[in-house]
């Protein structure tokens, strides 16, 4: 009798785990590529490539075009997107705007900097902000001369480690002379 027992715990439990496994083999993982119109409309072609480059590694791209212009609007996305699609990376190209953290030298390992220099130079520049859900920001204001630059103070009363829930990585075009930011995007992607 006991041993009847042990062959149907045994057979329930590998029907659990091979329900488990089939169940974690459908989840589609995500990945979003936040582009700005402009660069998208210049781009799309190698960024198409590209998208479908991610798909035959088994990934599920999405495309999210940045019409907001604000990191608030593309934070929140990119978290609906973590909630809801199993996001796991994030790849901001073209002039996605930069956001730009004060009250955060204790996170820096290199950059200490008195914090009452200009703040273009004085703020860390960190795209944390798109892949750390839990970090609380305050917003401050607009660069009025670098129009991606967007200030914000990390909150005292949010968590003060980065435990970054998603990856990213940003691709941005250097000035380069005699190609457009729109060509050396193309050609690195293709």
């Amino acid at each position: 009798m006991q041993m009847k027992t042990k062959h149907v715990i045994v057979v329930l439990l590998l029907l659990f785990l091979q329900v488990t496994i089939t169940s974690a083999a459908k989840i589609k993982r995500e990945v979003a590529i936040v582009v700005d119109r402009a660069t998208y409309e210049n781009c799309r072609q190698a960024i198409d490539l590209y998208a479908g480059s991610i798909s035959f590694e088994g990934l599920q791209p999405v495309i999210i075009i940045d019409k907001w212009g604000i990191p608030d609007s593309i934070r929140a996305e990119l978290f609906r997107q973590y909630k809801s699609h199993h996001l796991e990376g994030a790849v901001l190209v073209g002039d996605i705007p930069v956001p730009m953290i004060r009250d955060a030298h204790h996170l820096a390992t290199a950059f200490k900097m008195d914090p009452r220099r200009p703040w273009n130079i004085s703020s860390i520049p960190s795209d944390r902000f798109y892949d750390d859900f839990d970090l609380k920001f305050n917003y401050l204001k607009k660069d009025s001369v670098y129009s991606l630059y967007h200030y914000y103070s990390l909150a005292f009363d949010g968590p003060q480690e980065i435990s970054c829930d998603i990856y990213s990585a940003r691709v941005k075009a250097p000035a380069t002379p005699g190609k457009t930011k729109y060509e050396l995007i193309s050609e690195y992607f293709s």
